[in-house]
């Protein structure tokens, strides 16, 4: 367990926060589209719009510079379905909305760094 713990806190401190971000966002993603607001009552095929994020989560966590720039322009597209969805709520799914941009946000800026 140590070796893990001194595996992990070896990394660079932009791709722990990088990879937590894209895990907190692929967490999120199938959630909203699970149970906190799916297109159909029990979910729905949208939940597949996590993929993306997955496949690219072990490529920042080894810090390969190819999947640093496909993932900056792979976000845009979630912080702007963030970005329309927390217009077009009101009320704690507007709230969730704009955290869900604030995640997406700040792995656009950890990815750009």
């Amino acid at each position: 367990m140590s070796k893990l713990l001194a595996a992990i806190l070896s990394k660079d401190k932009y791709v722990l926060i990088a990879s937590a971000a894209t895990l907190d966002l692929i967490i999120v993603c199938i959630a909203w589209e699970w149970f906190i607001s799916p297109l159909r009552p029990g979910g729905s095929w949208l939940i597949l719009k996590a993929l993306p994020l997955a496949v690219m989560l072990p490529g920042l966590w080894r810090a390969k510079v190819y999947t640093m720039q496909w993932g900056t322009m792979l976000i845009l597209i979630y912080t702007t379905e963030a970005l329309v969805r927390s217009l077009n709520r009101v009320g704690t799914f507007g709230w969730h909305c704009l955290s869900w941009f604030f995640r997406s946000s700040s792995s656009f800026a950890y990815y750009s760094i």
